[in-house]
Parts: structure tokens; sequence; C-alpha cells
């Protein structure tokens, strides 16, 4: 699994953002200029209004902080599925051999089955909140 790092947010990304997003009267609200560079050095005059900056920053803040959510849920859900795969196989084991019921391997069984969905449900839910992170920062794959 590739590691989810995010570097922080160039101001262009914002600004970018702002100007595709951009469906505010700028006659009813302040504006604010910002001058930044492109990736070959060029010059960008960029105008938007600045409560429009401040909604974009808290949307790409949130759906980052839920991206890396998602992220650590990942990890640790796939860390129970090993759990839960050798506590099977211990009970199994324990089941062979004649020192437990089938109770225990049946509910070893059971916990393995609930570490499975809920690995697949937090590789869905990583996805998922990728997808809301690229759309708010403005990535088109």
């Amino acid at each position: 699994m590739n590691k989810l790092v995010f570097p922080l947010l160039p101001v262009l990304v914002l600004a970018v953002a702002c100007k595709k997003n951009s469906h505010v009267n700028t006659d009813e609200v302040r504006l604010q200029t910002m001058k930044t560079t492109d990736s070959s050095g060029n010059v960008i005059t960029l105008t938007f209004p600045y409560d429009q900056q401040n909604r974009i920053a808290r949307d790409v803040q949130v759906a980052w902080l839920n991206a890396d959510n998602a992220q650590k849920r990942l990890a640790l859900t796939s860390e129970l599925l090993a759990q839960a795969n050798l506590a099977l196989d211990l009970a199994q084991t324990r089941y062979n051999l004649g020192l437990s019921s089938i109770v225990e391997l049946s509910q070893a069984q059971l916990q393995k089955t609930s570490a499975e969905i809920g690995a697949a449900s937090a590789k869905y839910d990583y996805g998922l909140q990728r997808a809301v992170l690229d759309y708010q920062i403005g990535v088109s794959k």
C-alpha cells in the first residue's frame, strides 16, 4: 500500500480552485488579488472573493483530514485482519487437538469474516475520500 503523503498545498492550487469554482457576483464582495508563479516561472495574477477562498481552504482541509483518517483506518483494519487470521489458526489447531469446542472455532471464524468486511469497507472508504480530495483540489484523473 502506498502511504498517503500530501505536501502543503501551494497557493496556486487554491487560487485556481477559486477561479474554477467562481460563481459569486464580484460586485457584492470584497476581492483579493494574488500574484503567484506557475511551474514555468510565469507570473499569474488572480482575483477572487475572500469568503470563497476561506470556503475552499476549509473544504480542502476537511477532505485532506478525511483522506488521512481513511488511510489510517485502512492500515488498522489490515492489522486486525492479520490478528483474526492468527486467532482462527490457533482456534482451528486447538479444536483439532480436542482442547476447545466448536463454539470457540465458530467465534474465530466470525471474527475473521468481520475483519474481512471491515478491511473491504476501509478500502472502499479510502478510495472515496481520495476521490473527494482530488475533486476539492481540482485534480482530474
